[in-house]
């Protein structure tokens, strides 16, 4: 975590020097954590050079990236590509994944698939790549005319984009909701040239985006895990069917964020006063429009729901694959009684759909018919949200 800079160590020592604390509580605690630094020590020993199968473990990180890709904007259906469209790949993040965290959220990958490094293993022709933009810092015209001119001979381009390690960390305050300068400037440079953009994205939390009119496509990635750029691929290609769903709500711009007023924090203490109304539950009821709400997410395919029935004791409708390829969809359905609104969330699963499919559902069904209905992924969520009706009545509905 954050370190305090040495802030609370001075006062520590001024607490037992005034006797405000004595000497042998604090060696009560140096005790205590040494017993759990021993003990842990002393348990995981055995398992230091126990053999593991890294490659099947890197084959689940895959298919668990897969099935956390969510798709934000598709014009025209340009995805997925079809086999051997000519794309340039264009973007620092494709050379260099940006798949995990920083600070304590770092982990020591057992191997990290580059983009660069596995599209030659997928059915696309890829006529180069431009790294455009430097990791961070501010822009090269350079690398930026570079990858201009490489988007001039591709059909489609891949732009890999999103907030670099510095950008997003514990222990700072990020100081605007922004993409860097650097890759926006590109993207713009970029579409002048070639409408057919994707926009493949990495981030750990939601960002501005202004430029969302100069992408034919947005697929994100969030934080993919090591084999998240092969995942990636497949979603692009149309392998497995990008089914994700925001946990969170995409403002329009950072000053309609409830906490905007407070953050960049400008004295020593935080005040938290948005109480309840975070995210979503802000959004909806001060009236604020968002780019895109909570549990938004596109497919390859399409769905319907119809028959929806509550009562106080459950809620049942029916969900309908009406496209032309298989797809999972996570449902969120709320439900409220006048202004008063309670929420909660039980993780379940989402079966997989074949096109034309319809499956009658209750969180009962939707448990036990996963392993029998799942063609790529066996687990998902069923978000739930409810509240029993009152007197006067309830509604429900899914959430768009």
């Amino acid at each position: 975590m954050p370190t305090t800079r040495g802030d609370s160590d001075l006062e520590l020592v001024q607490a037992v020097k005034d006797g405000t604390i004595g000497e042998d509580v604090i060696d009560r605690r140096v005790d205590e954590l040494l017993d759990v630094v021993l003990s842990v020590t002393k348990s995981i020993a055995p398992q230091k050079d126990r053999p593991f199968d890294a490659d099947a473990h890197h084959a689940l990180a895959r298919k668990a990236a897969g099935a956390s890709i969510v798709l934000l904007k598709n014009e025209g259906s340009l995805l997925p590509l079809e086999k051997g469209t000519r794309v340039a790949v264009i973007g620092e993040f494709a050379q260099s994944a940006r798949y995990q965290g920083a600070g304590s959220s770092v982990v020591n990958a057992t191997k990290v698939d580059n983009t660069m490094d596995i599209i030659g293993d997928y059915p696309l022709n890829v006529v180069g790549f431009a790294p455009g933009y430097p990791r961070s810092g501010k822009g090269d015209p350079a690398m930026q005319a570079r990858a201009v001119e490489l988007a001039k001979q591709a059909d489609v381009v891949l732009l890999y984009i999103g907030l670099d390690e510095i950008s997003e960390s514990e222990g700072l305050d990020r100081p605007h909701m922004r993409l860097p300068q650097s890759q926006t400037s590109l993207l713009q440079a970029v579409s002048a040239v070639n409408p057919n953009i994707v926009a493949v994205m990495s981030a750990g939390s939601a960002v501005e985006m202004p430029w969302l009119d100069q992408c034919r496509a947005v697929i994100h990635g969030y934080l993919c895990g090591q084999a998240g750029a092969g995942a990636m691929l497949q979603a692009i290609l149309g392998e497995i069917n990008p089914s994700g769903k925001p946990a969170e709500s995409y403002p329009i711009q950072y000053e309609d964020v409830p906490s905007a007023p407070y953050f960049p924090a400008k004295q020593r203490n935080a005040e938290y006063r948005e109480g309840p109304f975070v995210g979503y539950r802000y959004y909806e009821t001060a009236k604020i429009p968002v780019l895109f709400p909570f549990g938004f997410g596109l497919s390859y395919t399409t769905f319907v729901y119809s028959g929806l029935t509550v009562s106080e004791s459950e809620v049942v409708f029916t969900l309908t694959n009406t496209g032309t390829a298989d797809g999972a969809e996570a449902a969120n359905i709320k439900l409220w009684s006048g202004l008063r609104q309670r929420t909660s969330a039980s993780p379940e699963r989402y079966p997989w759909r074949e096109p034309g499919q319809r499956t009658p559902t209750t969180p009962e069904n939707w448990r036990t018919t996963t392993a029998a209905q799942s063609k790529r992924f066996p687990t998902g969520s069923l978000n739930f949200c409810w509240a029993a009706p009152s007197p006067t009545g309830a509604g429900a509905a899914p959430s768009p």
